[in-house]
């Protein structure tokens, strides 16, 4: 039984003994800003385990998964509202990042 308050390693070691193979960090104060992840965050949970990481919340251009991507050691990132566009007439178009966006993020 967990009880709360909890403490990030007690949660991070739920997790993992829960049999988990992978986290999603998403950090609520990020989450729909568009200013980036939480660096900070991400840091301290991979100081706790060996788990994969995939980030998500505050992704809005190609600056923040490259600062993800060299400032941590995520697996991966999730970029909802990056690659989503809502129009003036509530119309969505996705889109995805260039071959030459794409290949400046392989450079990391």
């Amino acid at each position: 039984t967990v009880k709360f308050p909890i403490k990030l390693n007690m949660l991070i070691k739920n997790i993992e003994e829960s049999g988990a193979g992978e986290i999603i960090i998403s950090s609520v104060n990020n989450e729909g800003e568009g200013n980036g992840c939480d660096i900070t965050l991400i840091k301290k949970v991979d100081e706790i385990t060996n788990l994969p990481l995939i980030a998500t919340g505050g992704v809005n251009n190609l600056e923040h998964i490259h600062e993800l991507f060299s400032k941590t050691s995520v697996s991966g990132v999730g970029i909802g509202r990056f690659s989503v566009f809502y129009g003036k007439h509530e119309a969505v178009l996705i889109s995805y990042p260039s071959q030459e966006e794409l290949e400046y993020l392989r450079e990391i």
